[in-house]
């Protein structure tokens, strides 16, 4: 089991029972696990990389309770217990906001919200003046690597292809069934109102939405605040968990992003009814999201070689007068535990300009060799390999 553990990048933390038993649906050989010396309740399973490249290990986790504090001990937890983790994925239900009149932003139950680049508004975390009440939410960004998948998605998603919709299909979860749309009901201050005219929406199938997500420790069920947090801050989705995460993953150096299944709009008629569905539909998106990324068969090499790659994009770039541009030269480098390049440096490579790369050092990873290819001063070209892994751009 400590192989698996050793291999395991992402985690998912769900919140409640029905959200962590729709997740196991998405796994492969899913099975509970223990890991000594850690207060968190975990499952492991695979979820195969589309690319063929082998399994992705997945830790799934229970809070003991729903609230950000609980999520934000959670991801503290993960950091220790799973030596190699770089993604953690909040995944669960929410309450949507609904936009009556502007389809492209309304969200629908069953719909699943991801959060884009502005992350979590944490709207409990106030500034109490005299006359005025500020919401200082300040946690830190989803990760680039997460959010660019999911751009990747979006694409795939406009040329056809949703691939999250084969995955819900195969959860059998109690619960997990769609709820006849007639039950999906907007009420506007009381009053039923229809929704929006939506020619881009499929039947029977959630529509993505991607925005920030409010996140608090109060349970919301009063549309002023709902629709005040849409209007001021573009909000899509209102959950108690996602700044507990944002935190506890900026504070481990890990990534996050929070993927939410739409099962009630934060009104005095919140119900149950379309809390499997919803949490059923943010686990396939999760595995979609999850499957996109390649397998790294040596996560130690793999961060090695990462930290290189931020590095050379870093290096200095000084233009060299009356070079002439030409074949990009190679440069190897060898990663040391000691924290310093084996090979000369700085090493001059040939271009329209020169770039001189200082040193590439991760102190607490042994030793892997890295090719440098790089055209100066724009980097139009750089990559790295090691032995016995594929060139990865």
């Amino acid at each position: 089991m400590s192989g698996e553990w050793e291999k395991c990048k992402f985690a998912v933390v769900t919140a409640l029972p029905k959200e962590f038993a729709a997740m196991l649906a998405m796994l492969d050989d899913a099975r509970p696990i223990t890991v000594f010396g850690d207060p968190n309740d975990y499952a492991m399973g695979r979820i195969p990389a589309i690319d063929g490249t082998g399994n992705h290990h997945i830790a799934v986790a229970l809070q003991k309770k729903p609230s950000n504090n609980s999520a934000s001990a959670v991801a503290s937890h993960l950091s220790h217990s799973f030596p190699h983790l770089e993604h953690v994925l909040m995944v669960g239900i929410a309450g949507g906001v609904p936009h009556p009149t502007d389809a492209d932003k309304h969200v629908r139950l069953g719909d699943v919200v991801v959060s884009d680049q502005n992350g979590v508004v944490q709207y409990d975390h106030l500034k109490l003046e005299t006359h005025q009440v500020l919401v200082r939410s300040a946690a830190a960004p989803p990760s680039a690597a997460l959010l660019g998948k999911v751009r990747l998605l979006e694409a795939a998603r406009l040329a056809g292809g949703c691939p999250w919709e084969a995955h819900i299909s195969r959860a059998v979860v109690e619960g997990a069934a769609r709820p006849d749309a007639s039950t999906d009901r907007l009420f506007v201050a009381g009053v039923e109102t229809p929704h929006p005219i939506d020619i881009f929406r499929r039947s029977g199938h959630p529509r993505i939405h991607y925005g920030p997500i409010g996140s608090s420790n109060a349970l919301l069920k009063d549309t002023e605040i709902r629709d005040a947090l849409r209007d001021k801050f573009g909000v899509r989705a209102i959950e108690m968990e996602g700044s507990g995460i944002a935190d506890g993953t900026w504070t481990a150096g890990l990534g996050y992003i929070i993927v939410r299944g739409i099962s009630d709009y934060c009104d005095e008629r919140k119900n149950d009814m379309w809390q499997g569905y919803a949490a059923v539909a943010s686990a396939g998106y999760a595995r979609a999201l999850i499957e996109s990324f390649t397998v790294i068969t040596d996560p130690v090499t793999q961060r090695a070689a990462s930290l290189a790659s931020q590095t050379i994009t870093s290096a200095t770039s000084s233009a060299v007068p009356n070079r002439p541009s030409g074949i990009c030269a190679s440069t190897a480098f060898s990663i040391s535990s000691e924290g310093q390049s084996r090979s000369p440096a700085p090493s001059l490579v040939n271009g329209p300009g020169d770039t001189a790369f200082t040193r590439i050092f991760d102190p607490a990873h042994s030793a892997a060799s890295v090719r440098v290819i790089a055209s100066t001063p724009a980097f139009a070209h750089a990559e790295w390999t090691t032995p016995g892994l594929p060139v990865v751009a």
